[in-house]
Parts: C-alpha cells; sequence; structure tokens
C-alpha cells in the first residue's frame, strides 16, 4: 500500500472512532494507536486532512480546526480495509497493522472474510519461508559460521505462526476456515 493511503486509512479510521477532532488529536490519537510501529508527523497529517477535505470525504466541523468524516469518507475507509496485503509478509508490516487496527470498520461478515485472507496469506509466507530454510540448510554447510543470522528463519516461522493462531482466535463467528 502506498504510504499515502496508508495516512488516509489511519486519518479515516481514527475519525470514523473518535469524531471531530484537530490534527494534532488525530496525530495523538494513531500515535497512541500505532505508535510503536508508525507515527506520522503532522506535518504529512496536515496535507491528507486537507486532500480528504478536497475529495468530500472529510469536512470541517463546528469545532474551530476540527475534521470529520464523510459518508464518502466511510466508504473510503472501507475501501482502504479492503486492499489486500502486497509482496512479503512481516507480521510487523504497518499496512498489515493498519488493516487490522481498522477492520471492525467493515461489515462483520466481511470482517472474517478479510481476516481469512490474511490468515491465508501468513500461511503461504510460512510455507515460503519453509522451503528457503530447507534451501539454505543444503545449501550451507557450516550454519554456526553465520552466527544467529541462521536462526532467524526460525525465530520469523515462530511468529507467523503465533500471528496465525492469533488471527484464528479473533473471529468474530465459529464458522470452519
Amino acid at each position: 500500500m502506498h504510504p499515502t493511503k496508508k495516512m488516509e486509512l489511519g486519518v479515516l479510521c481514527m475519525l470514523n472512532e473518535e469524531g471531530p477532532q484537530t490534527v494534532e488529536e488525530i496525530h495523538d490519537r494513531l500515535h497512541h494507536s500505532f505508535g510503536r510501529y508508525w507515527s506520522p508527523g503532522t506535518g504529512a497529517l496536515k496535507p491528507t486532512v486537507d486532500r480528504l477535505v478536497e475529495e468530500g470525504r472529510v469536512e470541517t466541523s463546528e469545532e474551530v480546526g476540527a475534521y470529520e468524516i464523510t459518508d464518502e469518507g466511510v466508504t473510503h475507509l472501507r475501501e482502504l480495509v479492503r486492499e489486500p496485503i502486497e509482496g512479503i509478509f512481516y507480521t510487523n508490516d504497518v499496512h498489515l497493522l493498519l488493516k487490522l487496527g481498522a477492520i471492525h470498520h467493515l461489515p462483520p461478515a466481511e470482517v472474517d472474510e478479510q481476516l481469512r485472507a490474511i490468515r491465508d496469506r501468513a500461511m503461504e509466507a510460512r510455507d515460503e519461508l519453509l522451503t528457503a530454510k530447507e534451501e539454505h540448510r543444503v545449501e550451507i554447510e557450516e550454519p554456526t559460521r553465520y552466527g544467529y543470522r541462521h536462526e532467524l528463519t526460525d525465530l520469523n516461522l515462530a511468529m507467523l505462526g503465533a500471528f496465525i493462531d492469533w488471527i484464528e482466535g479473533i473471529r468474530s463467528t465459529d464458522d470452519e476456515w
């Protein structure tokens, strides 16, 4: 996901959850929610909010300097949440974390569909990593020569396994995947 869209996703998510906010309040909410992984500066937020206003997705609130989401903004938020995770799958990817943080803005039936897609992508990544690990094992005669780098694959596999378990645990239905 392009950084501009990540910014839009974060802004629209905060406005949809919290109601009218200033750019500084949006910044504080994003920092509180995602600061360990991603915290855009107010210098990047203001142009995003201005663009969303121009596009009719956000409007100026009755409060001075505050903004609120429009119906078109809610529609765009849902479109952004529906965008698939692309490329290599990392459990600390900003797009993934923003998507998980905003997924509850979709209709309930869609939430499980999106979670299933994320879980399936994580399982594909795990399979790709297992294949790479086996190829690496065959090619490297002295793994200890490379220190802990050789063990990082095992760490990534453990993180993916824990992530897959977590995804399966937060589903809103008991339907089988």
